[in-house]
């Protein structure tokens, strides 16, 4: 297994409600185990005033999943929480965002 840190974060649409749904849709990934959540972190975004603030979090995941398919489960979770998908380099208000770090 191989350990992973996923950091989430939302400004929009109920944002702590948004990352329960994603932890949950986590917990059910094939040959994944969520092994630990950080405290919700809330940050104003950078750039732009005119954002709602960010809940962030991150949690530890162990898998032996490849980078690729973890990060196209993500997508996939992210694309029906929030109901479209973000294209590459989208930045500005989110309503779910994965960030997957392999260690």
């Amino acid at each position: 297994m191989t350990r992973c840190y996923l950091g989430l974060g939302s400004n929009l649409n109920q944002p702590q409600r948004q990352l329960k749904q994603a932890i949950a849709k986590l917990q059910t990934l094939p040959r994944t185990e969520v092994t630990k959540l950080s405290s919700l972190y809330f940050s104003r975004p950078m750039g732009s005033r005119f954002q709602p603030r960010y809940c962030n979090m991150v949690l530890a995941i162990n898998t032996t999943l490849s980078p690729r398919r973890l990060l196209q489960w993500c997508q996939f979770i992210e694309k029906n929480i929030k109901g479209y998908a973000r294209k590459n380099g989208e930045h500005g208000r989110l309503t779910l965002m994965y960030c997957c770090m392999v260690k």
